[in-house]
């Protein structure tokens, strides 16, 4: 009896790191990689995606110009934090 103890511990450990170490695998699939998903895209998929991208260079060029008039009004010279901000703002705006 004394010696079926140490054992059915050392049993019930293993089994549960086994579980455990099971539903972690489970809990968290693998997410492809964004080279990889692109490369399954249909073609229509693929044009969307170019639109969506050729829209948003223009908006960015937009902004560009946008922040340059901006800076020149000021007086003092703006800080890289101010000008994403303002850019981001920007975008956000004309989206």
């Amino acid at each position: 009896m004394l010696m079926i103890r140490p054992i059915l511990a050392a049993m019930s450990v293993a089994l549960v790191a086994t579980i455990g170490t099971a539903s972690m695998a489970v809990a968290q699939p693998e997410k492809p990689r964004v080279s990889e998903r692109v490369g399954i895209w249909t073609r229509t998929q693929f044009e969307a995606a170019q639109k969506r991208w050729a829209e948003d260079q223009q908006r960015f060029i937009a902004c560009s110009h946008k922040l340059d008039e901006e800076k020149k009004m000021r007086k003092r010279r703006m800080t890289y934090h101010r000008q994403a901000d303002v850019l981001g703002a920007c975008m956000r705006e004309s989206h």
